[in-house]
């Protein structure tokens, strides 16, 4: 079986060098964000029963149109969302609707969330979720897989994840952490979405995340997250062009010390993944590196332009 290819520090009990060579080891990471209003098959009465995905509220919130953001407001105020403004922007308009889901019956979601989009005028957007539910060609890719497995770290957590994804299947492997069994969950993994038909594997997964209790996890790998693999192929680049790396982090409100080694860099931006685990991450690290004149450095990293992933 394949290693894997990223490393979170959870696991691990090696070397620093050992360590950042695992995270720098090949992910050939695209990441595309498809705007919610193209290439969607009209599938007809496509509906959605019982409970949303944060994925689905994700895409609802980044997706609707900066012209439709008066009506969102208006079905925020319909779900009972008395925070709601109509100056919000999609990462207020996104932790808002998370709040909303957290704290209402998982089997009357899409019922409530109908009635208030429809009632906004926005029923094309329903109906433009409903048809991202039965989209199965949007696959979680390998990198995000073995990044969701490596942020999960407790081997219990993933395999009641498994058990949940692979319902009434009883001869799953137990998992103790150690790396073979990372890699045999990451295929158990890529196998489960290959065998999807009729629901999108990202929903799925998000659902299933959210009720196995990885809550943080379940609200933003799809969202452009980075992995530690792509914070170390930063690291390396910044070790090398040290007046920028010095104004990233210093717009990141990370302190800096008088010199950066890659390493340093590398755990100064591990501590502020981890502590901004927010669906606009990749957004603010972007900004942090445009206003250090390192704006180059984004497609180095992901394999795409701003433009590309952030349309």
């Amino acid at each position: 079986m394949p290693s894997v290819t990223g490393t979170s520090r959870a696991f691990t009990t090696a070397d620093t060098k050992e360590r950042t060579g695992n995270r720098a080891a090949k992910i050939d990471r695209t990441i595309a964000k498809n705007d919610g209003q193209e290439s969607i098959p009209m599938i007809e009465k496509a509906q959605i029963d019982g409970d949303m995905s944060f994925c689905e509220l994700w895409s609802l919130a980044y997706d609707t149109p900066s012209s439709d953001m008066k009506k969102l407001h208006q079905a925020l105020l319909n779900l009972g969302i008395k925070d709601a403004t109509e100056e919000m922007r999609a990462p207020e308009v996104y932790n808002l609707l998370c709040k909303w889901k957290d704290e209402h019956r998982r089997d009357k979601h899409a019922h409530e969330l109908q009635s208030a989009l429809q009632s906004a005028n926005l029923g094309t957007r329903w109906q433009n979720l409903c048809e991202q539910r039965k989209r199965t060609d949007e696959k979680v890719s390998r990198a995000t897989v073995e990044q969701i497995i490596l942020d999960i770290a407790d081997p219990q957590k993933i395999q009641d994840l498994l058990r949940k994804l692979y319902a009434g299947r009883a001869d799953l492997p137990r998992l103790h952490g150690k790396i073979k069994d990372q890699n045999e969950a990451i295929e158990l993994f890529m196998e489960w979405q290959c065998s999807r038909f009729g629901e999108n594997p990202n929903a799925a997964l998000s659902l299933a995340l959210a009720k196995s209790g990885c809550l943080d996890i379940s609200k933003n790998f799809f969202a452009g997250m980075l992995s530690f693999a792509e914070i170390w192929k930063l690291s390396r680049m910044m070790g090398e062009n040290e007046r920028e790396a010095s104004a990233t982090l210093e717009t990141l409100s990370l302190e800096v010390g008088d010199r950066l080694t890659e390493e340093e860099i590398y755990y100064i931006l591990c501590d502020w993944k981890e502590k901004n685990t927010t669906a606009n991450q990749g957004k603010l690290l972007l900004d942090a590196l445009t206003k250090a004149n390192f704006r180059e450095a984004w497609k180095d990293i992901m394999g795409a332009s701003p433009e590309e992933i952030y349309k």
